[in-house]
């Protein structure tokens, strides 16, 4: 019985490594106006949860699920955008268009600290 419940157990670990196989995929991001890239992007693998940050110069690399992914691409002042990644890409380019809402309000908070001499 314990050589069929060790076969079994070995058997559910391999299967569980072969479904949780990632891949590594490269890009950048870019405006679609000026074609510049576009730094700190967020960009989420939504299958392998993974998420990751564009470079200043609109790189980045990011782990995704190997039979295939989608990557969701936000940043401020940008519409958001859903980009398919098939099994075989391997590199990518997302273009992102200028949000037409612009923002209502800004909240800046300060914070300092002084000292009292007394003399």
């Amino acid at each position: 019985m314990s050589k069929s419940l060790l076969v079994t157990l070995l058997w559910c670990v391999g299967l569980s490594i072969a479904m949780a196989q990632t891949r590594s995929v490269t890009g950048t991001v870019r405006d679609a106006e000026g074609n510049t890239p576009i730094g700190s992007a967020t960009v989420k693998a939504l299958v392998s949860q993974r998420t990751t940050s564009s470079s200043a110069d609109g790189t980045f690399s990011i782990e995704v699920a190997s039979g295939g992914d989608s990557l969701l691409v936000t940043n401020l002042g940008y519409d958001q955008a859903v980009v398919r990644v098939a099994a075989n890409t391997n590199n990518v380019s997302i273009v992102l268009t200028s949000s037409s809402e612009a923002l209502e309000e800004v909240v800046v908070t300060g914070f300092g600290m002084a000292q009292k001499k007394e003399t």
